[in-house]
């Protein structure tokens, strides 16, 4: 193995020899991926003035946790880029920084990766490269390391290396979503987002040509639920007896009630519009609107009934959400989506969608606006309530109290009794898989609670009750008025 210079580096070599032999060597393409790892490691070493064996001698360790951090940083990378921060003074601590900036912001993209940049690696480059590095690093130890300290150091300096390749594991995205990754609007926003479709709907949903749309109760009211957490398939699937006086929602199917508007139709793919329901892994669970909410579902019953009441006759088979122009209920989700694309006119035209400097999850892609969709609304409704639990959960009564008018089993409660909520992300957990339906071994409701976690810890608090609240009051003053 020899370095850019020409240097043949005997421990690397080392490595590459011992592969032959080794059961369980990095899985990585071709022997070209490994020269590029090590060289890339020991370009790395080069520009940061670090030699192994010195730290081993004199500090006992391989790297420093920001040397590890750094390195982390710097294998996704492409050597030609690596080798620029040779010649141009700052571009390495630029390039650092910047990474870091990315990181902090989001591990961006489906794939755990910063957006397409020239001086950024595949994701299978990327992780070949960690991949390689750690096993020679494990490696270095058995064959050299531990031979150059004294026997009781030695579980130190592996110890010290445990750590190292802990923050190199934790580099490489395992395809599993990130809390990051959640679309949601900042608090903020959020709050002026709402308002804006609560009190001027006339100004919210807009047509492409700029005019309100003619059924501003409905959207209103596909909004909100769907500001509230639900799925956009669940709003759409809404049963008027499903939803109780009080705000309570009971989410379920209504299978074959659908066949019934569909003629006996079966559903087409999970992943068509044409699909009425929700994702069919999605359990029967009660789930309790807020106030604003709650209001907007009454006034649009009084609306649906005087539709109904014009076709003389009750064709909806119970469906909540019906054509105006025809007295039936939708045949699928699409209308749930095109809410949202008027919703995206009204709101541009306010600023409304345009990223936040200050957002801390998200950064400008050069599109300039934050996505208008169901699921952005869902995010950003479940964030909330969990922001809420966290800000009033600190004794377990609450959340105990909330718990039992949806009838959570009880050892679920007698569990939460007994922990100090806001501590323990695990209680937030248990409270988001009862609240939005989730099966006990998704990972969904965990993503929430470490996203949520990280708000919470920036000084974040939940105003929205007093928000609605007040909105609501509002509503009715000027229509007393």
């Amino acid at each position: 193995m020899q370095t850019h210079d020409g240097i043949v580096l005997f421990p690397q070599s080392h490595f590459l020899n011992f592969l032959g032999s080794s059961t369980s060597p990095p899985k990585v393409d071709s022997q070209i991926k490994y020269h590029d790892a090590l060289k890339s490691f020991e370009l790395f070493l080069s520009l940061e003035g670090i030699t192994i064996e010195k730290n081993i001698l004199e500090k006992g360790i391989y790297l420093d946790s920001h040397q590890a951090l750094r390195l982390k940083y710097w294998l996704g990378f492409t050597y030609n880029f690596m080798k620029s921060c040779r010649q141009i003074p700052g571009r390495l601590m630029n390039a650092y920084a910047r990474e870091a900036q990315l990181r902090k912001i989001r591990l961006i993209t489906k794939n755990g990766r910063p957006s397409v940049d020239a001086a950024y690696v595949a994701l299978s480059t990327y992780s070949q490269r960690v991949q390689v590095v750690s096993s020679y690093l494990k490696h270095h130890y058995r064959f050299f390391g531990k031979e150059m300290v004294n026997f009781d150091r030695s579980g130190s300096l592996r110890n010290e290396l445990d750590e190292i390749l802990k923050i190199l594991k934790d580099a490489v995205p395992t395809g599993k979503p990130h809390e990051s990754q959640i679309s949601s609007y900042p608090q903020s926003r959020w709050y002026q987002i709402i308002e804006l479709i609560a009190l001027k709907p006339e100004e919210a949903f807009l047509t492409r040509g700029g005019k309100p749309s003619t059924n501003l109760m409905k959207h209103q009211l596909v909004a909100l639920l769907c500001s509230e957490g639900l799925r956009r398939g669940a709003v759409a699937n809404l049963r008027i007896q499903d939803h109780k006086d009080d705000g309570m929602l009971l989410v379920r199917g209504n299978e074959q009630y659908w066949y019934q508007v569909n003629g006996g139709k079966r559903k087409r793919g999970t992943a068509s519009l044409k699909q009425r329901f929700a994702d069919p892994r999605e359990s029967v669970f009660h789930f309790m609107i807020n106030p604003l909410t709650n209001f907007f579902f009454k006034q649009y019953l009084t609306q649906r009934k005087r539709i109904v009441d014009k076709y003389g006759s009750d064709r909806t088979h119970g469906f909540l959400f019906i054509q105006p122009s025809s007295g039936l209920p939708y045949t699928n989700r699409e209308h749930v989506t095109e809410t949202f694309r008027l919703l995206k006119e009204g709101l541009s035209a306010k600023q409304l969608l345009k990223i936040d400097d200050s957002d801390p999850f998200i950064t400008d892609t050069g599109n300039n606006e934050y996505e208008c969709r169901p699921h952005v609304f869902r995010h950003s409704g479940v964030c909330e309530r969990a922001i809420n639990w966290f800000h009033t959960g600190s004794r377990a009564a609450r959340i105990v109290q909330e718990l039992e008018k949806i009838n959570a089993p009880r050892h679920i409660i007698d569990e939460l009794r007994t922990i100090e909520i806001s501590k323990d992300l695990s209680a937030l957990e248990k409270y988001l898989v009862q609240v939005f339906g989730w099966a006990p071994e998704s990972e969904m409701a965990a993503l929430y609670a470490k996203r949520v976690e990280k708000i919470f810890a920036n000084g974040v608090r939940s105003d929205f009750h007093d928000l609605v609240i007040e909105l609501k009051n509002r509503i009715l003053g000027s229509n007393h008025a």
